[in-house]
């Protein structure tokens, strides 16, 4: 047997369900592509693959520069740097 709090507990919860269930669909109205040579990429493939050579570009020059060996944990900096740079991308050119 429901009480009235609990009723009333799932009626705010049907409530919500109702008006942030529509809201999470907000994103998926378009997926934004690239034209690359004639050929449209999604543009997350571009952004990965910026911020994939960004994270070998670093590690070039911090070898070069002799730092790489002050890097305590390297398997958590580059692809720390690879997702940082490719989050910037993804908002600097298709927020």
């Amino acid at each position: 047997m429901q009480t009235k709090e609990d009723y009333v507990n799932y009626r705010i919860q049907s409530i919500l369900w109702g008006i942030f269930l529509p809201l999470s669909c907000c994103g998926c109205s378009h997926a934004p592509s690239v034209d690359v040579f004639g050929s449209f990429f999604p543009a997350w493939m571009l952004c990965v693959s910026l911020g994939i050579i960004t994270a070998g570009i670093v590690r070039w020059l911090l070898v070069r520069l002799k730092f790489e060996a002050q890097i305590t944990f390297p398997i958590l900096f580059y692809p720390g740097v690879a997702v940082s740079v490719a989050c910037m991308v993804w908002l600097a050119l298709f927020r």
